[in-house]
């Protein structure tokens, strides 16, 4: 009974995070709409006029993400030249609450119009301009795009399957971003563990990350309260059981190392970020000791960057953050984006304030 107790407890504050991610989402979309080209926004550092993306991201490396300070820019997007992140360029009109980016591709989730639970996966250029439209079922949750820009993946929560009755479980889906159409979903995979067939009702994957080559991805299958790291094949629709204990992975650029959420507490649940070694296994803490609830990106082959709270997003009463874990895409809070190094060295950084969902694209 206490463990019943405890799980349902879990999905009730799941519930209730859905529940900010969508409401929070439209509150701020609602207060403030997009900017007319040509206004400056207000904010820390130097803000140039909107829809001038293009002079950042053709010019050099460069920083997408989903701005999060709590006004009337809440949810849109902003780009930033890596050589000066103070100096942000807004977006016209697009908002997301999950944004992943390549030097030539994009994808921006958002919860869809309408009377049903929907997430509307849009396809981006290289200037951030929407060339294609999905829409697909329940709360944006992970999305990425694979170096290539030819596929990406998407997580979203979804409710109604009969073994999360009194829950939700995730739906994720591999597309194809020039037909702008689903390949197939990650449920579709024939796993294997320990050399034989792998497979339980209840399974559910989310988190994907893409190899270098395009070909293959790791990503995170849940299943019987356990999580596992698998390593697919996209041809083959087959995929490998590599070892348990990792969420929301993120390959580094050289495909060597795997930066993930390790659970560390169960209640509360509190994750922190930790490093596996593809080749060997072995696992390693960060020096960064808060909880963390993000898929991470990657500065380079030896830097992780990653989104936390701000004191005064989610606070106690005193000032001080009482569950920065708590932070999903789409939520009602104020984020920035920090970095550590990927060897368990270092002191954490802060790279982008009010900032969430944030990558470094690369012109070439």
């Amino acid at each position: 009974m206490a463990s019943l107790r405890g799980r349902l407890a879990a999905v009730g504050a799941a519930l209730a995070m859905l529940l900010t991610i969508a409401v929070g989402y439209v509150v701020h979309a609602a207060s403030g709409g997009p900017q007319a080209a040509g206004q400056v926004s207000g904010g820390s550092g130097s803000v140039t006029a909107a829809g001038d993306v293009g002079a950042v991201t053709s010019t050099g490396p460069f920083y997408a993400f989903k701005s999060s300070r709590l006004d009337g820019d809440f949810g849109r997007v902003a780009v930033a030249p890596a050589s000066d992140p103070t100096r942000r360029v807004f977006t016209r009109d697009l908002r997301c609450n999950r944004l992943a980016i390549t030097a030539g591709r994009g994808l921006c989730l958002q919860p869809a119009t309408g009377v049903t639970v929907a997430v509307e996966a849009l396809v981006l250029d290289a200037n951030l301009a929407v060339t294609r439209r999905l829409t697909l079922p329940g709360y944006p949750s992970r999305a990425k795009v694979a170096p290539d820009g030819r596929l990406a993946a998407v997580t979203t929560f979804v409710s109604g399957d009969s073994y999360a009755s009194i829950g939700f479980s995730t739906r994720t889906s591999i597309i194809d971003t020039s037909a702008g159409k689903v390949l197939f979903d990650l449920e579709k995979l024939s796993v294997t563990k320990d050399g034989q067939p792998f497979h339980a009702a209840n399974f559910n994957f989310w988190g994907v990350t893409f190899t270098p080559d395009s070909r293959h991805f790791y990503a995170t299958l849940g299943s019987g309260g356990r999580t596992y790291l698998i390593r697919a094949d996209i041809a083959a629709r087959t995929a490998t059981v590599v070892t348990s204990g990792v969420e929301c992975p993120s390959l580094s650029p050289d495909g060597k190392l795997v930066a993930f959420k390790k659970k560390v507490t169960n209640n509360p649940v509190t994750w922190r970020l930790w490093i596996l070694d593809v080749a060997t296994g072995r696992e390693h803490a960060t020096t960064e000791t808060r909880p963390i609830d993000d898929q991470a990106s990657w500065l380079d082959d030896r830097t992780v960057m990653y989104g936390l709270a701000t004191d005064n997003s989610l606070s106690d009463g005193g000032g001080k953050a009482a569950n920065p874990s708590a932070v999903d895409a789409g939520a009602s809070v104020d984020t920035g984006m920090w970095a550590v190094a990927a060897d368990g060295t270092g002191t954490p950084r802060l790279v982008l304030d009010h900032a969430w969902s944030a990558q470094l694209a690369r012109t070439s």
